[in-house]
């Protein structure tokens, strides 16, 4: 008895879910199509609001059919057997035309590392590419065909700005020249306020960076330039902070012509380094008055391991002494002392530098080399009177950045007891610096000497400008 009544009782509740659970559904049924009312409802009332008919879904269901049965009707369009699908009739012949291209292709991928060459623009010039009068057109699959892209800096919130106030595509400057007349000076005594203080204190402040043929793309580039601005320009009395620019008014140490002129004047410092070097080496081997067969073995010696770096050179490195105060390199670091001994005490620097001598160092490497056959290559092919690309092996550009990194990796290493050792040595050398490119100090070094001269310093203007073993210092 009591098992009968426990069976109802389950029956009972099984039941009593059982109702709950289609009530549920129910409940859930009612609604989904309450929502599908008011979506059928919103769509009616959007059409009928653009104009249209309020076509019903049984209509739209009746249309459908009727399309399909008139579709039907309609007999199907012929079309060409080639079009259908499967292989062409020449798939042969294309696909060995195709199997030639890739093999052509492929092997002129092993030949060169890169099919695309990039034109080197502003510091480093312009080297223009001609098509031969045999080159095919453009994708006609010529293996000579090259792509030339051209990369330029620009100054992004500019050409925001002169889009949003032209409404058309920003033109590109006709001219990458800027002169000391495009600063926004106001007096024309502010001229020597630049190229004194602020050149030389800017030169002073690339001396002390390790990369010093990316010295304009530095980070830091931007920030010294204003600083140096507003020290020594920026403090004038007759100098307002604000200037006009392209109908708006900015301050006149963002004036883009400040950090352009700036970086023109680094472009040219560096190429007077290179000029600088190749004077001194020429000097030097005038000075022997030996044949150019034994000139040529001169410079071998003075390259075998890098023997001019050293005061004293031995056979190797580890017999040398002296290091980095050898007699061309410090001829040529005085270069860099004309700038730095000029440099006014407001923005004086007490850091070694390590980057001016390690380009000092790199730029007679680099005249060595273009007298390593006993004559100066440059000018001997030169004689045709023609300009250089900036490509040219032969130009002092960031082909040689690599073994310049390598010497300030060295110079790195030197206490300050061989530092105050190499100005001593080459403050020696400073009157006997070129005035072209020099700093102001070169003028009072020759004043004191009695030495009457046409000082003109650094001009303005735009200058296009195998891994040996780590060098030892030693004592």
């Amino acid at each position: 008895m009591h098992n009968v009544i426990g069976g109802d009782a389950s029956d009972e509740h099984e039941n009593d879910s059982d109702d709950e659970e289609l009530k549920r559904l129910e409940e859930q049924i009612s609604r989904r199509k309450a929502q599908k009312a008011k979506k059928l409802a919103l769509r009616n009332d959007i059409i009928a609001f653009r104009g249209n008919e309020s076509p019903s879904i049984a209509k739209r269901s009746r249309s459908n059919t009727s399309d399909q049965t008139s579709f039907k009707n309609h007999a199907p369009l012929k079309r060409n057997k080639v079009e259908v699908g499967g292989l062409r009739p020449d798939w042969k012949s294309r696909v060995s035309s195709q199997a030639n291209v890739s093999r052509s292709s492929s092997s002129s991928r092993n030949r060169e590392d890169n099919d695309i060459e990039f034109e080197l623009g502003g510091e480093f010039g312009k080297e223009g590419v001609e098509k031969g009068a045999d080159d095919g057109p453009v994708g006609s699959g010529n293996e000579d065909d090259i792509v030339q892209v051209k990369l330029e800096a620009s100054d992004a919130n500019l050409i925001l700005k002169e889009e949003c106030e032209t409404g058309k595509p920003a033109k590109s400057p006709k001219s990458s020249h800027v002169r000391v007349s495009d600063l926004p000076l106001i007096l024309s005594s502010d001229q020597e306020v630049w190229k004194s203080a602020i050149r030389s204190s800017l030169i002073e402040w690339s001396a002390t960076c390790a990369k010093q043929f990316h010295i304009n793309s530095d980070p830091k580039f931007r920030l010294v330039v204003q600083e140096l601005w507003n020290v020594h320009l920026g403090s004038l009395p007759h100098m307002p902070l604000e200037c006009e620019y392209k109908g708006g008014k900015i301050k006149r140490s963002e004036h883009p012509s400040v950090v352009a002129f700036a970086a023109a004047d680094i472009r040219n410092y560096r190429s007077h380094f290179a000029k600088v070097a190749l004077r001194v080496v020429q000097e030097y081997l005038e000075e022997k008055g030996i044949t150019m067969e034994a000139q040529k073995n001169v410079v071998e010696g003075l390259l075998h391991h890098e023997a001019f770096v050293y005061e004293k050179p031995g056979p190797t490195r580890q017999t040398s002494s002296g290091a980095f105060r050898g007699i061309l390199l410090m001829r040529t670091f005085a270069f860099y002392l004309t700038w730095a001994f000029a440099v006014p005490n407001a923005s004086k620097s007490n850091m070694h530098p390590m980057g001016a001598l390690s380009l000092a160092t790199t730029a007679v490497l680099r005249a060595l080399d273009v007298f390593k056959s006993g004559s100066n290559a440059i000018t001997d092919s030169n004689n045709a009177k023609k300009k250089k690309p900036a490509s040219s092996p032969d130009n002092f550009n960031d082909k040689w950045a690599s073994q310049q990194a390598k010497f300030h990796s060295s110079i790195s290493q030197l206490n300050d007891d061989k530092w105050e050792l190499i100005l001593r040595a080459s403050e020696a050398h400073i009157s006997g610096i070129p005035n072209a490119g020099a700093g102001p100090f070169l003028k009072h070094v020759l004043q004191a000497q009695g030495i009457k001269t046409n000082f003109q310093g650094m001009q303005e203007g735009n200058v296009a400008a195998a891994g040996d073993d780590e060098i030892m210092v030693s004592d």
